[in-house]
């Protein structure tokens, strides 16, 4: 899965494409812990998923990576803007919003990056 993790204006940018595997998401997940944990406060965050990434998950696997996100130590409350372009990524994203009840992380799902970026700076 080709990935990249960038903190840009105090925020952390990861975008995904090809195909998402459940130890995909552990090994981002890792990097994504590690990011935070070297920031104060912990940073707000967007997900962006390209055109062609597939998500190749099932609902255990979901729940292993949502169980994993609600386990993470944070420095404050954060928000996760997560952009879906395809139908069958809205549905995964939508999935793990659902799961991902961690009482610092505020989580939305939204179809284009312009709208995503201004709702997680707080820019609306």
């Amino acid at each position: 899965m080709p990935h990249t993790i960038q903190l840009i204006d105090g925020v952390i940018h990861t975008h995904l494409t090809g195909t998402i595997r459940r130890r995909d998401l552990a090994e981002l997940i890792t990097r994504l812990e590690e990011l935070e944990q070297s920031c104060d406060p912990s940073p707000n965050r967007i997900c962006i998923l390209g055109h062609d990434t597939i998500i190749d998950l099932d609902f255990l696997g979901m729940e292993s990576i949502a169980a994993r996100r609600r386990a993470t130590t944070l420095k404050n409350p954060v928000w996760s803007a997560l952009v879906a372009r395809q139908p069958h990524q809205f549905g995964f994203l939508r999935m793990f919003q659902t799961l991902n009840t961690h009482p610092q992380i505020e989580i939305q799902v939204f179809s284009d990056e312009e709208t995503a970026l201004a709702w997680v700076t707080g820019a609306r």
